[in-house]
């Protein structure tokens, strides 16, 4: 009986042997037919334009009468113009760069070709009242405020007091979102022309 037993586990087992290596070998099924494709999804929105937070005013020429003498306690004087510009807050000079060009037509085209725009500051050499001046136009730039600064090397302002009007400036602004520390370098050391291309600034 006890080998009747073993016999039949035997074979049993042998049988479990055979279906399993029988079944591991079989044909692999055809392959099902392809499911149909899912929806596509939806577009993701478009970014904001680069360019879109820049700010470049039009220019604008300040009356020659509009010029106040501002004199320090040293007694060494200046002609200025305040330009009230709001969007400067205290954040744009903490984090954005301010650019300010200058179109000196006021000058002889010898001294300064005409509409020729340049960032400030700029210092020209010319000549009047028979002797050589030195002009210096610089931009001081505080919350709400752009101060157009000339100062004369000599103190003499007396050949500029009348003739200024022809004389205009511009500014731009370009956020904290397009600047770096290098960028800074690289904005100042482009031309006007190269920084409307960049930002399309007509």
């Amino acid at each position: 009986m006890k080998i009747t037993i073993k016999l039949l586990t035997s074979v049993t087992i042998i049988l479990s042997v055979l279906l399993l290596h029988t079944s591991c070998d079989g044909e692999d099924g055809a392959e099902g037919p392809r499911g149909e494709q899912g929806v596509s999804g939806l577009d993701g929105t478009n970014g904001e334009d680069g360019n879109a937070n820049v700010i470049a005013s039009d220019w604008f020429a300040p009356d020659s009468d509009s010029y106040t003498v501002t004199a320090t306690s040293q007694g060494f004087f200046f002609l200025e113009h305040d330009k009230a510009v709001p969007e400067i807050t205290q954040e744009t000079l903490d984090n954005a760069v301010v650019l300010v060009y200058a179109r000196l037509n006021a000058y002889e085209t010898a001294v300064w070709p005409n509409n020729q725009a340049s960032l400030m500051p700029i210092t020209l050499t010319h000549g009047a009242n028979a002797i050589t001046q030195i002009d210096t136009w610089s931009a001081l730039i505080s919350v709400g405020n752009i101060k157009i600064r000339i100062t004369n090397q000599n103190q003499d302002y007396s050949f500029q007091t009348n003739d200024l009007d022809p004389s205009s400036f511009r500014y731009v602004i370009i956020p904290s979102s397009q600047t770096t520390k290098e960028a800074v370098l690289d904005y100042k050391s482009m031309t006007y022309n190269e920084i409307c291309a960049l930002f399309d600034i007509i």
